[in-house]
């Protein structure tokens, strides 16, 4: 009985994660990154000092990509990104379950 409220619990938490990886994934390979495709834009004077150094925009980027990963301040903010992220495809996919079982948003109760 509890390890099915248990799986009942995290099974939006899971489908939410999921779907919200893959929405992002798509994404980016579509637009690439939003940050960098800025800082590409911008062309101001730090980002072209680093093209020099890496010589190419691939090696700059996943070296942008590695050392933001390791960052010890970002770390609480990606936290957090990733916490709201779901948290709002866990209240769209609890909204679903509502409509589709439950006939919770009917225009009788609204």
């Amino acid at each position: 009985m509890v390890f099915s409220a248990l799986f009942i619990a995290l099974l939006p938490k899971f489908c939410a994660t999921t779907i919200s990886g893959y929405i992002q994934t798509l994404y980016w390979d579509k637009f690439g990154n939003t940050i960098i495709k800025y800082i590409q834009k911008s062309k101001n004077k730090v980002y072209r000092d680093l093209l020099e150094i890496f010589d190419c925009e691939d090696k700059l980027i996943s070296n942008m990509l590695m050392i933001t990963r390791e960052d010890k301040l970002l770390f609480p903010k990606n936290i957090f990104y990733g916490f709201m992220r779901n948290f709002s495809f866990l209240i769209f996919i609890f909204l679903m379950i509502n409509l589709y079982y439950f006939d919770y948003f009917i225009i009788e109760n609204l």
